[in-house]
């Protein structure tokens, strides 16, 4: 409650940034692709993921109730990650006492520090052309130094890019709500990679990529396979709002035909769910082993 109210009284108040920068110098060129995992647990999926090399990782959880990961699925993140990178898990400052605790456990047992957000000031993203509402975000400066910055969620009807919309200033977070489709544009303010969990029927999934259309995709195809596989009829994920605005303001016209899925499975995984998300998305899959090395594999 302490911090909903901070957050509150602060989105009334712009704040004095640190420093601004252009959009530009936030973002690398990155490939579209994903790098999907399907296993009968969780631990399994994680395990089978291509998660690239880096010096040191900023692992931002999904702080929104319904798309918050579980406990155990941080730890098993944060574990799979720090088999190849320091980690540290990022926190909104101001929690309470027991989540303070809660969070140090957890960042004890998988060998993880904690950084809380906003401490270090406010860096202003200027959007530029990768927005068309939004003129700028205010981001936590922690998230622009030389470290990369992972999000990871567990989407459950919302996708994952509105995760941005707890991370960045409370101004800018009520600013992104009141224009509808500006929340997916925050993710323009921060280069991030996301890393995605959950479970779909019997079957876990991780999927990793660079792309935060991608991402979304993702994240709307897991959401709209478990509704389809109750019986439930949905629009499919490239007809989202959120999607269909994101893609709108993308310079390159990305297309489905742009994009793949590099799978790998468990032996007893369900193989039908990845295909099925791949049908879902229009993507090309590419099945690998995992003791292949190349990009080579059975194309679906």
């Amino acid at each position: 409650m302490r911090r909903s109210i901070r957050r509150a009284i602060q989105a009334g108040i712009p704040p004095t940034p640190r420093r601004s920068i252009d959009a530009s110098e936030v973002h690398h060129a990155s490939p579209s692709n994903v790098s999907l995992a399907v296993s009968a647990s969780l631990a399994g999926a994680l395990a089978r993921l291509d998660l690239p090399h880096a010096p040191r990782t900023l692992l931002i959880p999904d702080l929104r109730a319904d798309s918050a990961p579980e406990p155990r699925a941080i730890g098993a993140a944060t574990a799979a990650i720090a088999r190849s990178s320091e980690v540290s898990i990022c926190l909104p400052s101001g929690l309470r006492a027991t989540e303070m605790r809660r969070w140090n456990a957890l960042a004890k047992a998988s060998t993880a520090t904690l950084t809380f957000l906003g401490t270090g000031g406010w860096y202003r993203v200027v959007l530029g052309d990768r927005s068309r509402i939004l003129e700028h975000a205010d981001v936590p400066a922690e998230l622009h130094d030389d470290s990369r910055v992972v999000a990871l969620s567990a989407p459950a009807g919302r996708g994952c890019l509105a995760l941005w919309g707890e991370i960045v200033h409370p101004n800018t977070a009520l600013r992104a709500r009141l224009a509808p489709g500006s929340i997916v544009e925050l993710s323009a303010a921060v280069d991030a990679c996301y890393l995605l969990v959950g479970q779909v029927g019997p079957s876990w999934l991780a999927a990793w990529s660079s792309s935060a259309i991608a991402a979304e995709l993702v994240a709307r195809g897991m959401e709209r396979l478990r509704e389809r596989l109750l019986g439930h009829e949905t629009p499919g994920p490239w007809e989202d709002t959120g999607i269909q605005h994101l893609t709108g303001m993308d310079d390159d016209g990305l297309t489905a035909a742009d994009l793949a899925v590099r799978i790998r499975l468990e032996d007893n995984a369900d193989g039908d769910v990845a295909r099925r998300l791949g049908e879902m998305l229009s993507w090309r899959l590419v099945f690998v082993d995992d003791d292949e090395a190349g990009e080579t594999g059975d194309e679906g």
